[in-house]
């Protein structure tokens, strides 16, 4: 239904026109500019509409129309074929199937739905405290690749000039060292935020279903619960230490 804000009162227009709603049809729940009632009614002519002032309106389910039979609509389900059917379809083409009242499969998914969003807003608050964990581990190991240039920067004072090219290499190789660290750890962040990021758009997706009045909605949700229950792993790489070599009379050595 089409909105537009003046003077800080809603207006709620026709769903055939674009003129304020008077009426309410609440077999098919759409609002209905009083010109617009004839025409409503002759699009679906076989079914019985309940017209009344929008004020007085009454929210249902809206059953969808059926795709065999022309102004009818799916009231059930085909367990064979799952498919909504009208009633022409339980006597014809459907005839000898068993079948379930559409309001009931639709109220079972409903709580899927919640159930599945329940447990993803428990995924998120999970991720949500694996990045900070992350977020951590990136802070400690920056903390800690800082303190060995630092040690490498003062044993470096204590050796002479010749081996310069020494401390070049070992702090080439810190530096790819904690590189390396700080990208997985990095990555991995980078993942579980991305997945926060989605499943929290899934949950508000699935409120919408839930508030949703109407039946193609609730019937067409696919599950994304599988994939959003892997959760990326914190890689827990180890920190390297450095030790040197520098008694008086021997080789110097970096281990």
């Amino acid at each position: 239904m089409a909105t537009a804000t003046s003077q800080a009162q809603e207006l709620i227009t026709c769903d055939l026109c674009v003129k304020p709603v008077q009426q309410f049809c609440n077999s098919c729940q759409i609002g209905l500019y009083e010109d617009c009632i004839n025409k409503h009614i002759k699009s679906l002519k076989s079914m019985k509409h309940d017209i009344v002032p929008f004020t007085k309106r009454t929210v249902q389910l809206v059953f969808p129309q059926c795709t065999s039979h022309s102004h009818q609509r799916c009231e059930a389900h085909c367990q064979q074929c799952d498919v909504p059917v009208c009633i022409k379809c339980l006597t014809g083409q459907h005839k000898s199937h068993a079948f379930d009242d559409l309001d009931k499969i639709i109220a079972l998914k409903r709580e899927k739905i919640k159930q599945e969003t329940g447990e993803i807003e428990g995924i998120i608050l999970k991720t949500t405290t694996q990045d900070s964990d992350t977020e951590n581990k990136i802070s400690k190991s920056m903390i800690h690749y800082t303190n060995l240039q630092k040690q490498a920067t003062d044993q470096r004072k204590q050796w002479h000039q010749e081996v310069d090219n020494i401390f070049n290499k070992m702090e080439s190789l810190i530096q790819s060292l904690r590189d390396h660290h700080i990208t997985n750890l990095k990555s991995c962040q980078s993942k579980l935020r991305s997945q926060n990021s989605i499943m929290g758009q899934t949950v508000e997706e699935n409120k919408e279903i839930l508030k949703s009045n109407k039946v193609s909605d609730v019937n067409n949700y696919q599950s994304k619960l599988k994939e959003y229950r892997i959760i990326p792993q914190i890689p827990d790489l180890p920190l390297p230490s450095l030790q040197t070599n520098t008694v008086q009379g021997r080789e110097l050595s970096i281990d």
